[in-house]
């Protein structure tokens, strides 16, 4: 693997239950038990609770529409069987529609932010050797001096409820973490970014589900699009 996965997601979109956050808190009881957690916004449509684990840097986060994992692990280790994602999420998940804490699932986002690191001296050597990929001569003359830039590439099929979204660019962290609100929990991941230099693609897949299809299966073939999208992006 040639490239470094900096923050994941997994997103499923659910209808709203009307006593969601009583319901809620009684269906995720075991799960609250084994794992260190914060509730806001408590007994209120807005609740949100956060199962974190900072040891092995990954969080779950309960709100009244979505249910969402987060973590820093490789998109390859999270095809493991033993994966945090497979073991506890979908787990969690069969349990609340089980206990009907959460209502009919309906979309799922699978998201991603995955870097490769360049041999460059400088964000404009990075910018260029994008532009030498993708832009045309023209293109390229208008936009020479840019260090901050990206490409979005869309594959839309509706009929089938998906879209991939792929977005290419040169890495700023402040222009793509920071800005974004995101959260690096790795320490180590934190300081090599910031003294090297990368190209980054972030990876969207969007897609209608039913709750037959929602497990560890599904994610899988999903993460495993993800990694070919990122090999042959970068021709790995």
């Amino acid at each position: 693997m040639e490239f470094t996965t900096i923050f994941h997601y997994f997103e499923v979109k659910h209808q709203t239950v009307l006593d969601y956050p009583q319901a809620i808190r009684s269906a995720l009881k075991p799960f609250l038990a084994s794992t260190s957690f914060t509730i806001t916004n408590e007994n209120t449509l807005k609740q949100r609770i956060d199962l974190n684990s900072s040891s092995d840097y990954y969080k779950i986060i309960s709100l009244h529409d979505r249910t969402v994992f987060r973590c820093e692990e490789s998109l390859e280790s999270l095809l493991s069987p033993s994966a945090l994602v497979g073991e506890l999420f979908f787990d969690l998940i069969s349990k609340l529609i089980e206990a009907q804490a959460i209502g009919k699932p309906l979309h799922v986002l699978h998201y991603s932010i995955v870097l490769k690191k360049v041999d460059c001296s400088s964000e404009l050597e990075v910018a260029n050797k994008i532009r030498e990929r993708y832009f045309t001569p023209e293109l390229d003359k208008l936009s020479s001096d840019y260090t901050s830039f990206h490409i979005d590439i869309t594959e839309k099929k509706y009929d089938e409820g998906h879209i991939s979204a792929y977005r290419i660019g040169p890495f700023n962290y402040r222009d793509i973490i920071e800005a974004n609100g995101y959260e690096v929990m790795r320490e180590s991941s934190l300081l090599e970014i910031r003294e090297s230099f990368f190209e980054y693609l972030e990876i969207k897949l969007f897609n209608d589900i039913q709750s037959t299809s929602l497990n560890f299966s599904y994610y899988k073939k999903l993460t495993q699009q993800a990694i070919d999208k990122a090999n042959e992006v970068w021709k790995i």
